[in-house]
């Protein structure tokens, strides 16, 4: 189940939440959502996520693994389509229910 959904824009303001959301729930490792492109190759998105990433390892020594993310978000919004939710509210819960999914598929590839 999500935890929470983090609403901060990319730079400290987001590393700020991040290290907060760290500190409180102390993970053992990291699961990043990997935007890739329908190709399978790695655009402007994901390089930014191995970023975050990466930065998040040298200031927490937490592994990270990185997982596919394409369609999450459209699976979740398509699963939440008939919910009678206002736009921010549904953005909300399909962010939730997308990481929620990214982390399944994660635990499902370990084995």
């Amino acid at each position: 189940m999500p935890v929470d959904v983090l609403h901060a824009v990319e730079g400290p303001i987001l590393n700020t939440a991040l290290d907060a959301a760290i500190k409180e729930h102390g993970p053992n490792r990291l699961v990043i959502g990997l935007p890739l492109n329908m190709d399978g190759t790695e655009g402007p998105a994901a390089k930014k996520s191995r970023q975050t990433g990466d930065a998040l390892a040298d200031r927490h020594g937490l592994p990270i693994d990185y997982q596919d993310e394409r369609l999450t978000s459209f699976s979740a919004e398509a699963d939440l389509a008939d919910r009678k939710l206002n736009r921010r509210k549904k953005k909300n819960v399909a962010d939730a229910h997308a990481a929620a999914e990214i982390l399944r598929d994660w635990l499902a590839e370990q084995g």
